[in-house]
């Protein structure tokens, strides 16, 4: 009777209250809504942080414990205070795009980039004659003249005389690649600085308009010097332009050469605004044209509409070598093409690998001596190549928007230096630029560097800039502008 199962002897075991086993928990989340807390506090106040270090950068005045709201605030204000308006950009790109066309970048330099006053070509003695001369308009222009030097007492004998007329942006340093091949040919070379380019007066450029009114100066100072023969004209871009509106006046040149000319500058400028591919309507395009050409009469005194090359070329009889780069998609070769079809005197085209401001082949350079020594020079002598002579005078380096670039020649001597003999060098092989220094120092003398180093937006750079982004992105809203105004 006394006897109890062996499960009713052994003790239950102790149970946890609900209260007991919710407490880790409750612990748990409470750490982890700690640690969020901590990590959204520590991420505002570097937001915080960042807008103050804004602030900051937009010189913007807040006291120390602005709030995030009253820092956007402030920041936002600033930002639409500091950015123009549309119409504000489209009016600068405008004033950008009439600039391009009549103040492009002025080509600065150093008279010591023209090289020594004297040296020899041919073992017969040169010297260069730096002077100024006044045009038309009262401009002085900054001239130089390579020529044979006389000996005290000597008489000056009448040589045939070529100007070398530079591109737009550029000035008459662009001329020292053709130098050795002239002088090697027995003729003179003759480089200035357009009015409004280089070191010469003027405020403005106007892409071969007045520029032939400076080359009548020049040619008027030649054939009254009593040292000149006959003359020819050589010309890049806007001196090949300004070549062409001269010889309808002065049918008396004996040659000139045309490298990239434009046939017609509304043309070109179409063309430009077609290349960008960009949709802009038509008479946008026709609007802005009207604008820049009113824009343009009013502060350079000269209308667009007539700088066409091509309508001058019939009334032409002075024998020309036109050329073309094949890969110009700037002045694009057809403008040459259609200038030399419609060119009513003695004529003929090279083309050639490269660009609108590559390096010129020494085939063209060769045939332009050739070219010009044949119609310049009337005693049946023969040119040679221009790397056949046996002293020259090698081409300065010089970097400009639009240059003629160096080229090794053959031997060279100059007299207050020793020969440099680049024979060893293959005819298109370019050199470094430490041999270019070394052989220009010899032939030249020591330069600033700083030349070598000028570097400005290129003219097709510039004029491109001028059509494809001025033009099609800020014109379209200007015209709109115009007519909302009215």
């Amino acid at each position: 009777m006394g006897n109890t199962s062996s499960a009713d002897s052994e003790p239950e075991p102790p149970r946890r209250s609900s209260q007991t086993a919710a407490a880790p928990v409750s612990r748990r989340r409470s750490s982890q809504e700690r640690a969020s807390q901590a990590a959204a506090q520590a991420a505002a106040q570097q937001s915080l942080e960042a807008l103050k270090a804004e602030c900051v950068e937009l010189e913007i005045e807040v006291p120390p414990d602005a709030t995030r709201e009253e820092l956007l605030e402030a920041i936002a204000a600033a930002r639409n205070k500091k950015r123009p308006s549309f119409w504000k950009m489209a009016t600068d790109s405008y004033d950008e795009l009439v600039n391009a066309i009549i103040r492009p970048p002025r080509a600065e330099y150093s008279v010591s980039a023209l090289g020594r006053r004297t040296f020899q070509v041919d073992g017969i003695s040169h010297e260069r004659y730096d002077f100024e001369l006044t045009n038309s308009r009262n401009m002085k222009l900054q001239c130089s003249w390579w020529r044979p030097r006389l000996n005290p007492g000597q008489t000056p004998a009448l040589t045939p005389c070529v100007i070398y007329l530079h591109g737009n942006s550029s000035c008459r340093a662009e001329a020292l690649e053709t130098l050795p091949a002239v002088l090697g040919s027995r003729m003179s070379l003759f480089a200035f600085d357009f009015a409004g380019s280089g070191m010469s007066e003027g405020e403005y450029v106007s892409l071969g308009f007045f520029e032939r009114e400076d080359l009548e100066t020049i040619v008027n100072y030649l054939r009254a010097s009593g040292r000149v023969s006959t003359i020819g004209l050589w010309g890049r871009s806007m001196g090949a332009v300004t070549a062409l509106l001269f010889v309808d006046r002065d049918p008396s040149i004996s040659c000139i050469i045309c490298d990239s000319p434009f046939s017609s500058l509304r043309t070109l400028a179409k063309e430009l605004v077609e290349s960008a591919q960009l949709n802009v309507p038509k008479f946008a395009v026709g609007l802005g044209l009207r604008m820049v050409r009113s824009s343009v009469k009013t502060r350079a005194n000269f209308d667009i509409n007539v700088l066409e090359p091509i309508t001058n070329a019939s009334k032409c009889f002075v024998p020309a070598l036109f050329a073309a780069a094949e890969g110009d998609f700037f002045i694009r070769p057809k403008h040459a093409e259609e200038i030399f079809h419609a060119y009513a005197g003695d004529k003929n085209i090279v083309k050639f690998p490269g660009d609108h401001n590559s390096r010129r082949p020494d085939f063209f350079l060769d045939s332009c001596i050739i070219f010009m020594h044949n119609a310049m020079i009337h005693d049946g002598s023969t040119v040679a190549h221009s790397h056949d002579h046996q002293t020259n005078v090698d081409a300065r380096v010089f970097h400009m928007p639009a240059p003629l670039a160096h080229s090794p020649r053959s031997q060279m001597v100059n007299q207050q230096g020793p020969a440099f003999d680049s024979t060893s060098h293959h005819r298109q092989q370019q050199p470094t630029q430490a041999e270019q220094h070394l052989a220009s120092d010899r032939i030249f003398g020591p330069i600033h560097r700083e030349v070598d180093d000028f570097d400005v937006v290129d003219e097709e750079a510039a004029f491109e800039k001028m059509m494809q982004q001025a033009m099609l992105l800020s014109l379209e809203e200007a015209g709109k502008g115009n007519k909302t105004s009215q």
